[in-house]
This record gives C-alpha cells, structure tokens and sequence, in this order.
C-alpha cells in the first residue's frame, strides 16, 4: 500500500549511497525532489546542502552516486539478464516468428555488463516477421530507432532494450557469428589478408561451425572471441575447456 502511495522515483533513490530513508522523504517533501534526474539537478544547484542534517559532504556524496547510476541505467548485469533473455530466444522461437532465432551480441558472449539483448533473426519473408514483432505481447516497439531489417524497443517485464536484426535465412549463420564476436577478433586475419569479418560477410555458410571448419582450425565459442589469443590456439588445435 504505502509502495502504491510513493512516486517509483523516490523508491529509486533509497538505492543511493549516502542517504538513508529518512533523507530520502526530507528530500522528497521540503525539496519535492521525486526522481533522480531532480535530485543531480538539486545537488547542482547546492539545494541539498541547505537542508538540515545534510552539508556539502553530503551533497558531493549524493551528486557522485546519481550521477553514477544515471550513467548506468539501462544497463544489466549478465546474471540480471540472462534468464528474460532465454525466455525471450525461447518464446520467440515456440511461436516461429522466424525459421532461424538466436540470441547473439553481448548476452551470447556472456559479456560482464550487458546494455541490450540482442536476437538474429533469419526469415525470407521479412515484412511478415515484423509485423509479428509489432503484435508480440512482451515487447514495446520504438517506431523512431526502428528499420525495415532492424526491430528495436523494449521488453515490458525488465524494461531492457531489445534488438532484434533480420536477414535472409542463408545469411542468417554467418551473420549470427559476426554480431557474436568481438570487435578485436573480426579484425584479424582469416586467410590471404581478409580479415574474419569481411570473409564471413562475404560467404553464406550453413552454420558457424562450417565457418571454422573451412579455415581448418578449432570451433571459437562466442565468450572467446575477443582477439587475444583464440585465433592462433584455435589453428593449433588448443583451446581450453571453458569453465562451466
């Protein structure tokens, strides 16, 4: 009841450090300050400071912690996110938006930190894929960052950002290994001076596996892919055994 009868921003800033619950309401009735944005706005204009029981200290401790998880908003452990964005790879899949699904970008490369989960989608019938995605109960679409081949917005359970890329289904494995690889990686050599980018993009292969498998070296999982040194190991045969 009492969560009802508070604005989510105040409930959001009694996760900053360096107030407790009874600053947050002084802050919320005598500044009426309801949400982040409002609270860096006041500690600017040195109006916290001017409160009884807070000073300057607090004041830089405060515009410090906003400013920090402002900067951060949106963004997602992977252990935050790992299980929304499975869920999602599976529903998408149970309903056959496309023949070809998988979750690719950060969240396939276990990435620490994960900004948006990203899906490759591969359909020869496009426009009727997306206009699947638009009536897709889970998801908000953002018709302004949105494309004909690219379907952007947000899921409506974390509020995370989704991405969702469309190709052609013989497009769909090599494009799939490039939007699951490190920038660094794709920068190095695949063969005669083409770099992994360029040769994935330039050859429709059935899967990544046949990628590798046509450079005669070891299968690179997503996680390694960030052009240290896998490439070379991989040629020889010798990558380790991911821990699990």
């Amino acid at each position: 009841f009492l969560l009802s009868l508070t604005p989510p921003g105040v409930v959001e800033m009694l996760g900053i450090k360096g107030v407790g619950t009874k600053k947050v309401r002084t802050i919320w009735k005598e500044l009426e300050v309801d949400d982040l944005e409002k609270l860096r706005k006041a500690c600017i204009d040195k109006k916290l400071a001017s409160i009884k029981g807070f000073g300057e200290k607090t004041q830089a401790t405060v515009l410090q912690s906003v400013e920090f998880v402002l900067s951060n908003r949106g963004k997602f452990l992977y252990s935050e996110i790992e299980d929304f964005a499975h869920r999602l790879e599976g529903k998408l899949k149970e309903l056959a938006i496309a023949p070809y699904i998988s979750l690719s970008g950060d969240i396939r490369r276990k990435m620490e930190i994960v900004s948006f989960v990203q899906l490759i989608l591969g359909t020869n019938s496009i426009e009727e894929c997306v206009k699947q995605l638009d009536a897709f109960p889970w998801l908000e679409k953002n018709e302004v960052t949105s494309s004909p081949f690219v379907w952007r917005g947000k899921d409506n359970v974390l509020n995370a950002s989704v991405e969702l890329k469309l190709y052609s289904e013989k497009e769909f494995a090599s494009q799939l290994y490039i939007h699951s690889s490190g920038l660094d990686h794709l920068k190095q050599e695949a063969k005669e001076s083409i770099s992994f980018f360029t040769y994935a993009r330039k050859n429709n292969f059935a899967s990544e596996e046949a990628l590798f498998e046509s450079l005669e070296m070891q299968v690179i999982t997503p996680e390694l892919r960030e052009g240290y040194k896998e490439i070379g190991l991989a040629k020889e045969n010798k990558l380790p055994k991911l821990l699990e």
